[in-house]
């Protein structure tokens, strides 16, 4: 791998917690990750593992257990980044039952909450589960917007959110053009409309959708301003902090 000639970037979506989801399948999986995301130039990882009804279960009390074990033993690798837990909650009705029960992970126990919709939801969807996050306080992370049909066909349906105060995120990968034309195409065109807040690896894997944050931080360095560029990289991940 070609050295990142970035550091201290933050990596606010991942799924790199083993045993949990569709992630990493193992702990030696989990750390050949994060070796990559040190390589990346990232010190911080928000791991994200998902919350999808009849699909992606796993027990909080499960999650819990393999992030303290993760903890440890990274605890142990140089340079390793600091690790926070979160979910990556799917707009479904485990959502609305946590919502509604208080039993909710927001990222860094802070007031943002990172949800995932799916192409059957239509805009009117949308606004309902952003309307219900926002009921109790939080403010809603819309994850990987480039993947969802009623964005790609309606481009600005984003800067709709954006104007209302959602953040909105877009994975690397899509920007580096691994998923296709068309959603680099639009990611481009977010981009230079200044509705992207966020960008993630969203990495599961080292080999398949692997992290590739600190390669997307220096494909935009030239393609954005340098404030524009600052902004994503390094301030905007700071308001989930709060």
């Amino acid at each position: 791998m070609a050295a990142i000639k970035v550091s201290g970037l933050t990596d606010v979506h991942c799924h790199i917690l083993p045993y949990v989801d569709d992630g990493a399948e193992n702990l030696e999986e989990a750390i050949q990750l994060i070796h990559a995301q040190i390589e990346q130039g990232v010190n911080t990882i928000y791991c994200t593992p998902h919350l999808r009804y009849k699909m992606f279960e796993t027990p909080q009390e499960k999650i819990d257990m393999q992030f303290s074990r993760l903890c440890e033993v990274a605890s142990s690798i140089p340079n390793a980044p600091k690790l926070y837990l979160s979910r990556e909650y799917h707009c479904d009705k485990s959502l609305v039952e946590l919502l509604q029960n208080g039993k909710i992970r927001p990222l860094r126990n802070g007031t943002h909450l990172l949800i995932e919709f799916s192409n059957r939801h239509s805009k009117t969807d949308i606004y309902k589960y952003l309307q219900l996050v926002k009921s109790v306080g939080l403010t809603p992370v819309i994850a990987h917007i480039e993947r969802y049909r009623c964005f790609l066909d309606e481009p600005h349906f984003a800067d709709e959110l954006c104007n209302q105060g959602y953040v909105l995120q877009m994975n690397a990968e899509a920007i580096l053009g691994k998923n296709g034309f068309k959603q680099k195409l639009f990611c481009k065109k977010q981009l230079k409309r200044g509705t992207i807040s966020l960008i993630a690896s969203d990495s599961h894997h080292i080999n398949y959708r692997e992290p590739n944050l600190g390669k997307c931080a220096m494909y935009l360095k030239h393609k954005l301003s340098e404030e524009e560029w600052n902004k994503l990289f390094f301030e905007n991940p700071k308001i989930l902090e709060k």
